[in-house]
């Protein structure tokens, strides 16, 4: 039994069969998806590279002074949204204040 296959056949067969598990699995992902249009979309921008991971923060500047260890920058982020809430709210309750007394000061 003398079988000879060119390499052109070989990388042809093994490119099929790769393809086609790898439609039966994004098959299965899709059909255990909550969101599907999401999935899918995921899947599609997976297989074309569209995919980013670039959401890490490098540095931030904070009074001058950066800081590079991620750990200290999701301290310093989570410190300012923290506290922006009652900053903001503090502020509008002064500007309510003197409102008030500007409103009074006519009566």
């Amino acid at each position: 039994m003398n079988i000879s296959y060119s390499i052109n056949t070989i990388v042809k067969y093994y490119l099929n069969y790769k393809g086609s598990k790898k439609i039966i699995h994004y098959k299965e992902v899709i059909t255990k998806s909550k969101n599907k249009t999401k999935t899918t979309w995921n899947i599609i921008h997976k297989e074309k590279g569209n995919i980013t991971n670039e959401n890490n923060i490098k540095s931030l500047r904070i009074n001058n002074h950066t800081v590079h260890n991620q750990i200290s920058i999701a301290h310093e982020l989570n410190d300012y949204f923290v506290n922006i809430a009652g900053s903001i709210s503090n502020k509008r309750i002064d500007k309510k204040k003197r409102r008030c007394t500007s409103i009074t000061k006519f009566i």
